[in-house]
């Protein structure tokens, strides 16, 4: 895999398919571009517009590719017609450390596709930013728990030593954070914080539990019920049935 190029409003990258073709993926603005490269010639196959479905899109670059592959070919490796396709569109990469970034593309496109559809006024916000503030807002990310909890801020703004930061910070926790950038978003793309806090907040914590994570509380969500650590502990309890056990000076979510 390699990043051709990347800037503020858009990247491309290239990678071999199938170990026979050469591909190459673009997000120009907020379209997804997927197409063939042969040196400086690049034939486009398939287009993402930030309101299309993410499946289909897949499963056309699929097609497109199988397509222009010889079926003696595709069979000989397994690829023709195979049940790996039956369930999740994918590509089949030339090495298998490659999927690991693609798929985090994939993951933050459908994520984004269905905010477009669930929450008023996240289309105002490009996919490429999207992508960009999702990957940053979530600091830590290899730790064993995520810590929720209280914003705290000294005399300058800048977190308090009680502030869930801080102690995320201390433990080694994932935990979430935009900082200054939450305004800047919200002001530039007329987000609100609701929707900011679907968007970034919500989606770390559903990757929380996908990824195996303890979710724990370093603040009572239950004393705060006009504070974002009540609505993320009520969204942890209607979604995954998570109640709260106090141990160790924490509140796990379990």
């Amino acid at each position: 895999l390699e990043i051709i190029s990347e800037s503020e409003d858009n990247f491309v990258i290239e990678f071999t398919a199938y170990d026979y073709w050469f591909v190459r993926m673009k997000l120009d603005s907020n379209d997804l571009i997927f197409g063939i490269a042969s040196g400086e010639h690049f034939a486009e196959t398939e287009r993402l517009s930030q309101y299309d479905d993410l499946d289909t899109f897949f499963e056309g670059i699929r097609k497109d590719l199988q397509l222009r592959i010889p079926d003696k070919y595709l069979k000989a490796k397994g690829w023709k017609d195979s049940s790996i396709y039956a369930s999740e569109p994918a590509i089949v990469f030339e090495r298998i450390d490659y999927i690991d970034k693609t798929e985090l593309m994939k993951k933050y496109l459908k994520e984004f596709s269905a905010a477009q559809k669930n929450i008023k006024g996240a289309d105002k916000l490009p996919l490429n930013q999207y992508m960009k503030w999702r990957e940053a807002s979530v600091k830590n990310k290899g730790g064993k728990y995520m810590t929720l909890g209280k914003f705290y801020g000294d005399e300058n703004g800048a977190p308090a030593a009680d502030s869930y930061i801080k102690i995320a910070e201390a433990e080694g926790d994932t935990y979430v954070d935009l900082g200054e950038n939450w305004k800047i978003i919200e002001d530039e793309y007329g987000l609100s914080d609701d929707e900011m806090f679907r968007l970034f907040i919500l989606s770390a914590m559903d990757d929380a539990v996908e990824a195996g994570k303890t979710i724990r509380f370093c603040h009572n969500p239950k004393l705060f019920k006009d504070n974002s650590i009540w609505y993320e502990y009520q969204y942890l309890k209607e979604r995954y049935g998570y109640e709260l056990e106090f141990r160790d000076g924490y509140w796990y979510a379990e």
